[in-house]
């Protein structure tokens, strides 16, 4: 399973076997300078997580924590999960602000617990057999198809709601016996059974006046971007030019108080999706480096591989930039092909 999720972390694999029970991660070296430690315990080592993603509150909760007697062996986001978890059980991930999947060992309790974050921005799939009372899980479908148990048959249902709605509605997935964790849920297993439950959702209690949405949605955007940003490191935003990646690097642009922004456009030759006029507009007037490039690919060298990284079929435009962009790509071919828009 570890293999097969390599191109998630190249730089290092990471297995934690205790009994029946066996967790293991894939890193990459610029997320984790801790990758070595991985999975993190908590003090006693009876509580093991893995994670993938990131936790952008962890330092205000690490300070929580210490002065609550948690004690701590590295530096890393990941390591305040363990000690949430002492002191709050399954409300811990009510407490992070951040995108996260993880999966969390009580050895004391013997029971593997499973936690996506609010809007399921990371991945998290899992398969439970009841003949052999087993749970797999993966940040990846087709890492659970490396267990021989799970058989690898397609799930009828969801290729009726591919066709219909052009992706498949979590819970489901195109193989059948796969599940995707939902949104804000944690699911828990042990010898009992296994339960799932959701944690958080959005709340419409009271009513105020169309400026107090104005201002309060100003102010959680500019709080969610100033909690992402690097420090002292350059900042690079995709940008396609449309409201969401504008409205990003707008507010990158305020915080950083004028700093030169690296912004990266892709675009596609001959076509109605082509929208880097659009990003030239906005890099220029916030005062962004834009790079940018075409790219003329056939569809026929990446296809095969785009389909077995998606997992299942998605029927979005979106994904063919995006992979060349972030994922059929390395970083140094991107920069390679990237040339400086004109003025």
């Amino acid at each position: 399973m570890s293999r097969t999720l390599g191109h998630r972390g190249p730089d290092g694999k990471s297995v934690f076997c205790n009994g029946n029970v066996g967790i293991g991660v894939c890193r990459l070296k610029a997320m984790s300078e801790y990758m070595e430690y991985e999975p993190i315990h908590n003090e006693d080592s009876s509580i093991w997580v893995v994670l993938d993603g990131e936790i952008y509150n962890h330092e205000q909760l690490r300070i929580q924590l210490k002065r609550q007697g948690h004690r701590f062996y590295t530096s890393s986001d990941e390591e305040v999960i363990p000690h949430l978890y002492e002191e709050y059980g399954y409300g811990c991930a009510s407490k992070i602000n951040g995108l996260f999947a993880f999966a969390l060992f009580d050895e004391s309790k013997e029971r593997l617990i499973l936690m996506r974050d609010r809007t399921g921005v990371k991945p998290l799939y899992y398969a439970i057999d009841k003949n052999t009372n087993s749970l797999t899980f993966a940040s990846e479908g087709k890492a659970i198809l490396q267990n021989k148990e799970i058989k690898r048959r397609v799930n009828i249902f969801s290729l009726h709601d591919y066709l219909a709605y052009g992706f498949v509605p979590a819970p489901e997935t195109m193989f059948e016996g796969i599940k995707k964790l939902l949104p804000a849920h944690f699911l828990f297993y042990d010898r009992h059974g296994w339960l799932s439950e959701r944690y958080w959702d959005l709340s419409f209690k009271g009513r105020r006046e169309g400026t107090e949405y104005y201002k309060a949605i100003y102010n959680l955007l500019r709080e969610s971007v100033e909690m992402q940003l690097p420090d002292n490191e350059q900042v690079g935003v995709f940008l396609s030019g449309g409201i969401d990646s504008s409205v990003i690097l707008g507010l990158t642009s305020e915080l950083l108080g004028g700093e030169r922004i690296k912004a990266f456009s892709i675009g596609c030759e001959e076509s109605s999706y082509n929208e880097l006029d659009d990003a030239r507009y906005v890099s220029e007037y916030f005062g962004a480096q834009q790079f940018e490039a075409i790219i003329k690919p056939d569809i026929g060298d990446f296809l095969e591989k785009l389909v077995y990284h998606t997992d299942e079929p998605l029927a979005d435009w979106s994904i063919l930039p995006t992979f060349l962009e972030g994922g059929g790509l390395n970083v140094g071919a991107l920069v390679d092909i990237c040339v400086h828009a004109p003025k």
